[in-house]
Order: structure tokens, then C-alpha cells, then sequence
């Protein structure tokens, strides 16, 4: 991988993941200030059932995007064969929706010897990190 000059790219770095921050922010201030409506509460009373399905496909689809787009760094880094450039170039428009806070910042330009294994511990150790802090009242 080629690291990026901070002082040329950086917008091109954290154009994909604040769009996707203030994205959500605003579909969190538009739930929130609606659902205090009548008409609203009484419609999302209605189609609970179908909201529930929907969010559970929504949340199966993430997770799988999530491993699909992984795919090619797992085989890389084993140094297994590197995939199709069809399959490269699909997974490219789906790299945005990554929670991979190494790709998003750039970290390995930054971090000395870090290789996908780091990664790895880092990314395990995080997860393991915030579910005991959730769990912990």
C-alpha cells in the first residue's frame, strides 16, 4: 500500500467517513424529532413487526459486507492469490461502510512494523474492550 501525503489527500481520506457521520447524525435528529409526533408513533405502532425484520436483514447485510470486504486483505496478508479485478473493483464501492478504523485513518503510514496481525490484536482487543465497558453498570 502506498501511504498517502496528508497535505494533497486528506480530503479524499475523510470525505467517506464524515459523510457517513453526518448522514447519521442527521437520520438520528430527524427519528428523534418525529417520533414525538402522534401520527408517527401510531405508524411505527402499526409496522413494528416489519421495522424489526427490516433492521435485523439490514444488520445481517452490514455484517456481511463487513467480511466480504475483508476477504481480500485476509488473503493478501496469508499471502494467498489476490482476487479477480471484477470482484476488487464490486468491493471497492463497499469499502466506505467499513468500521476499520486502520484504513479509515491510514494508520499503517503512521504506526512503525505494523502489519496485519497488529491489526488484528488491536481490532480483537478494541471489541473485546467495548463489550466488557457495555456490559459493566
Amino acid at each position: 500500500k502506498d501511504c498517502l501525503n496528508c497535505t494533497e489527500k486528506a480530503t479524499e481520506v475523510l470525505a467517506g467517513p464524515i459523510t457517513i457521520l453526518v448522514l447519521g447524525v442527521l437520520a438520528t435528529i430527524a427519528y428523534l424529532t418525529l417520533r414525538q409526533r402522534a401520527w408517527v408513533q401510531k405508524l411505527l405502532e402499526k409496522y413494528e413487526e416489519a421495522l424489526l425484520a427490516l433492521t435485523n436483514y439490514m444488520t445481517l447485510m452490514f455484517i456481511m459486507w463487513q467480511i466480504i470486504v475483508n476477504l481480500q486483505t485476509v488473503s493478501t496478508a496469508r499471502a494467498g492469490p489476490q482476487y479477480p479485478e471484477i470482484f476488487r473493483r464490486v468491493v471497492a464501492v463497499f469499502e466506505g461502510i467499513t468500521i476499520d478504523i486502520f484504513e479509515i485513518l491510514h494508520l499503517d503510514c503512521h504506526i512503525e512494523g505494523h502489519n496485519y496481525a497488529t491489526k488484528l490484536y488491536a481490532t480483537t482487543m478494541l471489541s473485546v474492550g467495548t463489550t466488557g465497558l457495555t456490559l459493566a453498570d
